[in-house]
């Protein structure tokens, strides 16, 4: 977030965070949010860093519950 917020014109606000033992399970949850959600909905001339990993905010609650469900799996 510190290397966004740096080279962004915009403000960047964390609103959600999990941390887990392993961080191959976060390779895992990418994944599974890239198959099941549209990503990239800002173009990279308006976020040059982290645009792959744009989503609608609507799509907020889908995300946690991705991200829950493999914290219950531990």
């Amino acid at each position: 977030l510190k290397e966004i917020q740096r080279v962004s014109k915009y403000k960047h606000t964390l609103i959600f965070t999990e941390t887990f033992d392993d961080g191959n399970i976060a390779i895992d949850i990418e994944k599974e949010i890239k198959a099941n959600i549209k990503c990239c909905v800002t173009s990279k001339t308006k976020l040059c860093t982290g645009y792959t990993e744009t989503v609608e905010y609507e799509e907020l609650e889908k995300i946690i519950e991705i991200v829950r469900k493999y914290k219950v799996k531990l």
